[in-house]
């Protein structure tokens, strides 16, 4: 998408992405099973086996990119 054709619908709609991909980010945290290390490896292993970490790398970084689009198209309006 170029900057410069982007409209007002074009905008709400990655607003609404961006608000539903912080939600997401928000509430599917990854967070330590218990104090006992076993617990916590099996979730990290199984946490690498599915991609999620690399996932959860992609969507901030979408997050990221979403966000600045909308900046950068509030500072030019």
């Amino acid at each position: 998408m170029r900057l410069a054709s982007a409209n007002e619908n074009t905008i709400n709609e990655l607003e609404n992405l961006r608000s539903n991909l912080l939600s997401f980010r928000l509430h599917y945290r990854y967070s330590q099973a218990s104090q006992l290390a076993q617990h916590n490896e099996f979730y990290t292993r199984w946490r690498h086996a599915f991609g999620s970490d690399i996932l959860a790398d992609e969507l901030a970084d979408d997050v990221l990119q979403v966000n600045n689009l909308l900046n950068y198209k509030l500072l030019t309006y």
